[in-house]
């Protein structure tokens, strides 16, 4: 510790003993009376001790005003917290339609002007602006409802208007939570809180509300880039079906619901409704398009279940479409909607590519080859018939109507990428070992769901999150079989880059896959040894969905870089 001694005065006469402005150290220990004299004290003096004056700081006062200017910002912070707490318990807990019509808002958008910069995408957000309730459920039923029909739109809304000035939401009601949290996305912690809040209100309750409800929130696991958490969530819906009956509703019309049966018969209560009908009809089948269709090209979805020869697919569009369906509204002239030819092809002829890609094959073997090849044709010519007899052609499901809005039919052209993408997925692990043949068919096969990129590109909100993986798997392999062949990249890879870059816009996981790409694109020049991306990318063996987690890991350590 310093000491110092310190005058009283630097005007002092010289004539006057010279005094501290502090009593001397050894004083103020023995707690005496110090007449702080210098050099010395008279205590000091006597006791014959060092004396030491320690350096005093002034202390000073509260400036005029400051203890007003205090208690002011102590009331505004008395009231933001009883404000925050009111907002807690209305957005989390009770869900009042009156107070969320002018408190919620929707994601924030993007601007169409977007820099591009030679290592990142530059977003600039724009001011969000407030949504009602009825707004946000108005988008859910235009942007995701066309190819994620599991309400019935009519009774759905009559429900919601009910209770929009109740504030104790009926069961009913977790649905429009889930719509909610996957449509709004300004606040991101309030999203998660409502998600967390449905998945445990659907693990405590076993009804259909609850399970429609958690299929819904999976979106905003899709959306954000989360799949392993989407498909545990598929996951639990898949068992929370099982303990509803579900299956046993499609495959067995109900036959073993509480009678004798050839099959365990199951103490489950019969639908009471048609609209209730077909809405567990449609929970059962979306919940196998969500698992088997977000992993095609994958060798380890082990669990997908063989389809019954005569099992009860989702009505048409226009008796669904209806205020008041009946079951006698549904007859054998109705045509199969497009949502149903999507379950049918997901269901049926994608599991027989799950099947090839899930057989083993030692291709150090003679003849090894030549077999994979003929089981992978033979899964080809199936694909290919089933096409040409079920999907019309994707120019027919695209256009535009009277007024010069864009009308597509999301389903065939979900189907299209579904096809091309599980022929490519199924072929890329032998691609540059054949002849050609397979490699022609899998550029034939990403060129095909370019020109689909291309053409929706200006509307990929429409065009929904579950097709993403398709047009990467399109993109990847363009980008791989250019830097093997040292050629330029065609014009079909830059199609893809554009759509991603456009749907970066909505979704998080097509911000994600376009970093990737756009890295690809940029060191298209270069030698594979020297790639900054992971080395997984350019190798074929593995399927997209294989090396996703090792290109999300590296699209993160690109943003945490800058």
């Amino acid at each position: 510790m310093s000491v110092q001694s310190f005058q009283s005065s630097s005007s002092a006469s010289p004539s006057q003993p010279q005094t501290s402005n502090t009593i001397c150290f050894l004083c103020r220990q023995r707690k005496q009376k110090c007449d702080r004299k210098l050099p010395k004290c008279g205590n000091c003096t006597k006791g014959k001790f060092d004396c030491h004056y320690v350096a005093g700081q002034k202390k000073r006062g509260l400036r005029a005003g400051y203890v007003a200017e205090l208690e002011e910002r102590i009331g505004f912070l008395e009231a933001d917290v009883a404000t925050l707490k009111q907002l807690s318990a209305e957005s989390i807990g009770g869900f009042d339609g009156t107070v969320l019509a002018s408190r919620f808002g929707t994601r924030v958008p993007i601007q169409e002007d977007r820099l591009l910069d030679t290592s990142r995408l530059l977003r600039n957000p724009q001011q969000p602006r407030v949504r009602s309730i009825e707004e946000m459920v108005d988008s859910w039923f235009t942007l995701y409802h066309p190819w994620f029909p599991i309400l019935h739109r009519p009774s759905f809304l009559s429900q919601v208007k009910a209770t929009e000035h109740n504030t104790n939401f009926s069961m009913t009601d977790i649905r429009l939570k889930a719509i909610i949290a996957v449509i709004d996305q300004n606040d991101q912690n309030r999203s998660d809180a409502v998600c967390n809040e449905v998945l445990m209100y659907a693990m405590k309750t076993i009804a259909l509300p609850a399970l429609q409800a958690l299929l819904i929130v999976s979106l905003a696991n899709l959306n954000s880039g989360h799949l392993s958490d989407f498909w545990k969530v598929v996951a639990l819906c898949r068992n929370i079906g099982t303990q509803l009956g579900l299956r046993d509703l499609v495959s067995h019309y109900c036959l073993n619901y509480n009678q004798a049966s050839v099959l365990a018969p199951r103490m489950l209560p019969l639908p009471n409704t048609f609209i209730e009908r077909e809405e567990r009809i449609r929970a059962y089948w979306m919940i196998e398009c969500l698992d088997a269709g977000s992993t095609v090209g994958s060798a380890w979805n082990i669990g997908l279940l063989t389809s019954f020869p005569s099992e009860i697919l989702p009505c048409s569009d226009e008796v669904w479409g209806s205020v008041n369906p009946d079951v006698s509204m549904i007859t054998a002239q109705d045509k199969l909607s497009s949502f149903s030819l999507y379950v049918s092809l997901v269901t049926k002829e994608l599991y027989r590519v799950h099947a090839v890609m899930q057989e083993p094959y030692d291709f150090t073997a003679v003849g090894e080859h030549e077999r994979w090849l003929a089981s992978c044709n033979d899964v080809f010519d199936e694909l290919k018939n089933w096409r040409e007899a079920c999907l019309p052609s994707f120019f027919v499901s695209y256009g535009f109507d009277d007024e010069g809005r864009v009308k597509m039919d999301v389903n065939s052209i979900t189907a299209n990428i579904a096809l091309d993408s599980s022929i490519i997925a199924m072929y890329q692990k032998r691609a540059f070992d054949d002849t050609g043949q397979i490699r022609d068919r899998c550029i034939h096969a990403c060129n095909s769901i370019a020109a689909i990129s291309n053409f929706v590109v200006s509307q990929a909100q429409f065009v929904g999150p579950h097709n993403l993986l398709g047009f990467f798997v399109a993109a990847r392999f363009l980008s791989v079989h250019a830097r093997i062949q040292r050629k330029p990249l065609q014009a079909s890879f830059h199609s893809l880059l554009k759509y991603f870059l456009e749907a970066s816009k909505d979704w998080h996981l097509a911000f994600n896959l376009w970093k990737v790409l756009y890295a690809a694109e940029r060191e298209q020049n270069e030698e594979l040894e020297k790639t900054a991306l992971p080395p997984q990318f350019f190798d074929l063996r593995y399927s997209a969905l294989d090396i996703y987690h090792a290109l999300q890991i590296w699209a993160l350590a690109q943003e945490d870089s800058g």
